[in-house]
């Protein structure tokens, strides 16, 4: 079931059943515990994404934690249309796809 969320910007994003299968897949660590819910809604960081313009990046610091490793977690949302929906989701060591200064930090 589709669910919809809220960023802090007021933004209404759709994370279709379909983006939560592709993150499954390949990112299995992100569904069935709200990590994906978590970075929309809650972020710590948005910015706009350097690989497309309709594209930006919900990113969360430290959500997931291994041995030793603190990750991040960035959610790929596509802007060109309303509601926005998640494309894609992933864990990484370090920023990735993003481009410039934030438009969005959690203070």
């Amino acid at each position: 079931m589709n669910k919809i969320l809220v960023d802090p910007l007021g933004h209404i994003v759709v994370l279709t059943d379909e983006a939560s299968y592709h993150a499954a897949l390949g990112h299995g660590a992100l569904v069935g515990f709200g990590v994906i819910e978590e970075t929309v809604q809650n972020p710590d960081a948005i910015y706009r994404s350097a690989r497309s313009p309709t594209r930006i990046v919900y990113v969360r610091y430290n959500l997931i934690e291994t041995v030793n490793t603190k990750l991040i977690v960035e959610a790929v949302a596509d802007t060109s249309g309303t509601p926005y929906h998640i494309v894609t989701a992933y864990v990484t060591d370090k920023l990735h796809g993003v481009e410039g200064d934030p438009i969005y930090v959690r203070s």
